[in-house]
């Protein structure tokens, strides 16, 4: 019971990172692993899990994707503020007793699509607009992973007792 407990939990903090631009969900992968070769899970469940993991990947990208391509950003934008993303994320994680990473997330996916941008186009209102529209396509994303993250803890607790 208490490694059982313990795989949900670990489950659960892996999929968190996310919030920090961090693969949280395809981590959180190696929890029902675990369980599926104690044979505490059956194959049909860890096969679930796996289908919804990799549908959360690709509904983000798209996400993302689609907020961006609307907008006409330049090819590598969405990368660069991916990067940029992260290392706030790193750089602020120590502020606000760790929500500092999740504001640096988001900020730095703005400020990197904006940098980006205005380094191209040397227009801050295109840059900003075009942030912006990065910045919607993260936090869409993200939580649209994070939605289908916690439903394959939902589905492995479940499972699990």
């Amino acid at each position: 019971m208490f490694f059982k407990t313990l795989l949900i939990i670990l489950q659960s903090l892996s999929i968190i990172t996310t919030l920090f631009g961090l693969p949280g969900n395809i981590i959180s992968l190696v929890f029902p692993l675990i369980a599926y070769l104690l044979h505490w899970i059956t194959l049909k469940y860890f096969i679930i899990i796996t289908i919804l993991i990799v549908l959360g990947e690709i509904l983000e990208f798209f996400a993302g994707l689609f907020t961006t391509k609307a907008d006409g950003l330049e090819k590598g934008t969405y990368t660069f503020s991916i990067i940029t993303g992260i290392i706030l994320s790193i750089f602020m994680a120590p502020f606000l007793l760790g929500i500092g990473a999740l504001i640096g997330a988001f900020l730095g996916a703005f400020l990197g699509a904006v940098i980006f941008e205005y380094f191209k186009h040397a227009d801050m209102n295109k840059a900003i607009k075009r942030g912006i529209a990065v910045f919607k396509g993260r936090v869409l994303g993200t939580f649209i992973k994070l939605a289908i993250g916690f439903s394959t803890v939902i589905i492995m607790g479940v499972n699990l007792f």
